[in-house]
């Protein structure tokens, strides 16, 4: 345990710590179907009574080395992590395209998972935002050995994220737009690019709107192109990123959002279709916007006790 952590799980009322010494392997080559190799690192109990533990995985385009505490924060309460780079992202190889790959990359990442020699059979997901959109397109068929999802500020359909009541959420895809494109940079550059987004404040104005991704980030971006392109409802296009169509191979899952979320109206949604379907599944709303302290510890609160780690009926 270090001291960062200790404070961490104080300040967020985690369980106590069980685990004194965690280890960690970094960079691990997951292969995907295509023969692309994305990175995960690997966190774990140095010491412990069972062998295997579970295994809690996150995949997040985000970086492995910023969701490190995460991973020894679980690793302290008995669990083992897997967090892997999204494909594209922080050293992982194919090219970033937010969203379309994660139902194929997901899968061939539980395989790759099931296959290693510290897998014990229980597998859960855990992660906010885009982290949970990796967690639903996993839904499909979902193997029998993920046990549980922990939905956390974040929506099943990626069209009601980019068109809330459709409409184009602009100020989000810029300013997501902006973020990733600076992330990889080093802290330093990605504080000044964030207080220095002068060009975001610009590009809100940019007409026509197709050079909006030029005015923000000084080039073109793809995926920015395709969302306004097909801008209308219900165009085939969005159907392979709408992965509520798989609510009903959901395992149980826990949801955590917050009341001035951007995501809550479609997180409701998602809770609705989810018990609509049979599925067992929790919800807590709190007085919290996406990036607040508040979420991100009642998310981890929710996550280290609620997931059971075993397949549950319904909830009534």
């Amino acid at each position: 345990m270090t001291i960062v952590s200790r404070i961490v799980g104080s300040l967020a009322k985690l369980p106590p710590a069980t685990i004194g010494e965690v280890s960690v392997e970094r960079d691990l080559p997951a292969k995907m179907t295509d023969d692309v190799t994305l990175l995960a690192d690997h966190w774990y109990p140095t010491t412990l009574d069972t062998q295997h533990p579970p295994v809690i995985l996150l995949r997040t385009p985000y970086g492995r080395r910023q969701w490190g505490l995460l991973g020894r924060l679980f690793a302290e309460r008995g669990y083992q992590v897997v967090i892997q780079s999204c494909r594209g992202t922080f050293g992982s190889g194919g090219d970033w395209v937010p969203f379309r790959n994660e139902e194929a990359d997901g899968r061939a990442t539980l395989d790759w998972v099931a296959a290693q020699p510290w897998f014990d059979g229980k597998l859960a997901t855990f992660g906010p935002s885009y982290l949970g959109i990796t967690q639903w397109a996993l839904t499909k068929q979902a193997p029998e050995y993920l046990r549980a999802l922990a939905l956390d500020v974040t929506a099943a359909n990626v069209r009601d994220v980019v068109y809330p009541s459709d409409c184009f959420a602009l100020e989000t895809a810029l300013t997501w737009i902006h973020q990733v494109e600076h992330q990889e940079e080093g802290w330093w550059r990605i504080l000044r690019a964030q207080f220095a987004n002068q060009r975001v404040q610009k590009a809100y104005n940019a007409l026509p709107l197709g050079v909006a991704d030029v005015t923000a980030v000084g080039h073109r971006v793809p995926f920015f192109q395709d969302w306004i392109e097909h801008a209308n409802p219900g165009e085939a296009w969005w159907e392979p990123v709408d992965f509520r169509r798989h609510v009903a191979d959901a395992p149980p899952a826990s949801l955590v959002g917050g009341w001035y979320d951007i995501f809550l109206p479609s997180q409701l949604e998602d809770f609705q279709a989810l018990r609509a379907a049979g599925r067992s599944a929790s919800l807590t709303i709190g007085p919290w916007s996406h990036v607040s302290p508040g979420v991100v510890g009642a998310s981890l609160r929710d996550s280290l006790i609620e997931p059971t780690f075993s397949r549950t009926p319904a909830l009534p």
